[in-house]
């Protein structure tokens, strides 16, 4: 069992948020904004088994993404908007900011 950070990044203008993992929601957020100063717009921790499948979505946008990640004892994923697409990155480090 490991921990993956899903956090929010570059690109949120007060977007409603939802994140799953597993098909279970952990994150429901509305006025989601960037930090124009940190390029930080939230994350959270959520604890997961060996491999996790993590959902994006921006429900007032239609835009979804998801990827399966690997979990090792902490796992990031990186999360931006840009050019209006979902931007998913999986990491084995975290930002500088974390």
């Amino acid at each position: 069992m490991g921990t993956v950070v899903v956090a929010l990044e570059r690109g949120f203008q007060g977007h409603h948020v939802v994140i799953s993992v597993n098909g279970d929601v952990v994150l429901d957020a509305t006025n989601v904004t960037t930090d124009p100063g940190s390029g930080v717009a939230g994350s959270v921790a959520v604890d997961c088994t060996d491999e996790c499948l993590v959902e994006v979505a921006l429900p007032d946008h239609d835009l979804k993404s998801e990827v399966r990640l690997s979990i090792g004892e902490l796992t990031y994923l990186r999360v931006s908007l840009e050019a209006g697409q979902l931007v998913l990155t999986p990491a084995s480090e975290g930002p500088r900011y974390v």
